[in-house]
């Protein structure tokens, strides 16, 4: 039934505008089974409402009783987060971006940790799209950049690479809060390299080519993450300033065979190469990845291979 509801929306409703195409998420409790009270009923018909939407657009979710295990737990993890940003307790360490040759660097990227005690160290890709959902992402970014600020007084003559995520690159309020930072801190804007993965830059090009061009404006550098992955990488090049590149080997060769992965990789590093830009390889953990990248020319890489994640303190 929740499926010919939905169905029944694929019709486009023709108005004075002209025709207009919606997609529904829809959630439904069933009575005796889900509740016999109307307010019961409808707070399972809502959580079931929040899970398809979860699950993407333009689906539908009966209610189950699993659902409301989760929502709890979904409501300790928020609160868990609030006080890990109140309390700084957040943990940032930085990844060296190595010369393959000389072992040495002058760029380090930016990692966010999270320690949750016995539940061990989350990395910031298990919460950081909670955070988004939540809304809590703004108060963590703003928290994390103005810290990498201050730390950025520590190692004075490396350059931070700092990874935004889609809500925050494209929150106008944030950026301004962003440039107000530096400025109060006194950062020198020309050693901070913002880092936006390809996926979101390919969601919307022309708003993201705006993004970028006003973040370059204000001094600072940009490099596209995880290249490749988002399906438009050339026009990704096309299309915006991009000063360097980071290519996930450690992904492709997951997903795909060796070979095919050298001779992409020796066609992206030679395009890249020739419109003057930077390629660095990232997620090595073996000397056969990094084999993967010498044998494309690649120079500057980064990963569990070189050495654990730094402190401030401990960058030389």
């Amino acid at each position: 039934k929740l499926k010919r509801i939905g169905n029944s929306f694929r019709f486009p409703f023709i108005t004075s505008f002209g025709q207009v195409v919606v997609t529904t998420s829809i959630g439904a409790a069933l009575a005796p089974r889900d509740g016999t009270k109307a307010d019961i009923l409808i707070k399972n018909a809502a959580t079931a409402l929040s899970e398809a939407k979860r699950l993407g657009k333009d689906n539908y979710c009966y209610y189950s009783e699993e659902m409301n295990i989760k929502e709890l737990e979904n409501i300790e993890l928020q609160s868990n987060l609030t006080n890990a940003i109140k309390n700084e307790s957040l943990i940032i360490k930085y990844a060296p971006v190595f010369n393959i040759e000389s072992k040495s660097y002058d760029t380090v990227r930016m990692r966010l940790l999270w320690d949750r005690g016995e539940k061990g160290v989350w990395q910031a890709r298990k919460f950081i799209s909670f955070a988004e959902k939540t809304g809590q992402i703004l108060a963590l970014g703003e928290n994390i950049f103005r810290k990498v600020c201050e730390e950025m007084k520590i190692f004075a003559e490396k350059k931070v690479i700092l990874p935004l995520s889609k809500r925050l690159v494209l929150n106008y309020d944030f950026r301004n809060k962003l440039y107000g930072i530096v400025a109060e801190t006194g950062t020198d804007v020309r050693r901070m390299i913002i880092e936006i993965d390809e996926k979101i830059l390919v969601s919307d090009l022309a708003e993201s080519s705006f993004v970028v061009e006003e973040m370059l404006e204000k001094g600072f550098g940009f490099r596209v993450g995880r290249y490749g992955s988002g399906g438009m990488s050339m026009d990704i090049l096309k299309n915006l300033p991009v000063s360097q590149v980071s290519i996930p080997v450690n992904r492709l060769l997951e997903e795909n065979e060796t070979e095919d992965v050298i001779k992409y990789l020796k066609i992206v590093t030679s395009v890249v190469n020739e419109l003057g830009e930077n390629v660095s390889f990232s997620g090595i953990s073996d000397s056969t990845e990094e084999d993967v990248v010498r044998k494309c020319g690649g120079k500057f890489v980064e990963g569990e291979l070189y050495g654990p994640l730094l402190t401030a303190e401990e960058i030389r």
